[in-house]
């Protein structure tokens, strides 16, 4: 009987620490993702400020501010193309 009580006892012991390291590692993960969050959202917001700083520098630019940086103007433009990508199998023995 008392071999079965110590041995009880030992499982209980044993499932509680189990039980604390689960616990524990839950709100180590729910830490990291609440730091993860804040992080996004900083990225977020710096991504936002970028992006108005470029549309403001994109608007800003003109043809004068163009052709006084020593840009030219193309008198008949090129424009690259893609086409439908194509796969050809050849036997070259």
């Amino acid at each position: 009987m008392r071999r079965i009580a110590l041995g009880a006892g030992v499982m209980v012991l044993a499932l509680a620490a189990l039980y604390g390291a689960l616990i524990q590692q839950s709100i180590l993960k729910l830490v990291a993702r609440q730091d993860a969050e804040r992080t996004i959202k900083a990225e977020k917001s710096h991504l936002a400020e970028l992006e108005a700083t470029y549309m403001t520098a994109r608007n800003a630019i003109t043809e004068e501010v163009a052709l006084s940086s020593g840009f030219v103007r193309a008198e008949s433009p090129l424009f690259a193309v893609r086409t439908t990508p194509t796969i050809s199998l050849s036997n070259t023995q």
